[in-house]
C-alpha cells in the first residue's frame, strides 16, 4: 500500500451519472482493496504528508458577563 501508484499509460472513459460500473465493481473487491483504493485517493488528493501534520490548536477565553 506504501508504493502505490496511479497507472497513468491506461484510462477509460464512463458517463458521469454511469452508476452501473460502481455498483457492480466495488461489491466484488475485497475490504483491503477498497481500504488501499479509498488511502490512494487520499494521498493523491493530499499528498503522503498529511497524517503526520496536524492543526494548529488554539484556545480563545471566551468571557461571558455574570449572570
Amino acid at each position: 500500500m506504501l508504493n502505490d501508484r496511479v497507472d497513468r499509460n491506461s484510462f477509460s472513459v464512463h458517463h458521469l451519472y454511469d452508476e452501473d460500473t460502481v455498483v457492480t465493481y466495488w461489491p466484488t473487491q475485497s475490504p483491503q482493496d477498497r481500504i488501499s483504493a479509498i488511502e490512494m485517493m487520499r494521498r493523491i488528493n493530499y499528498g503522503n504528508d498529511i497524517a503526520t501534520t496536524r492543526l494548529e490548536r488554539f484556545f480563545k477565553v471566551a468571557e461571558f458577563p455574570p449572570g
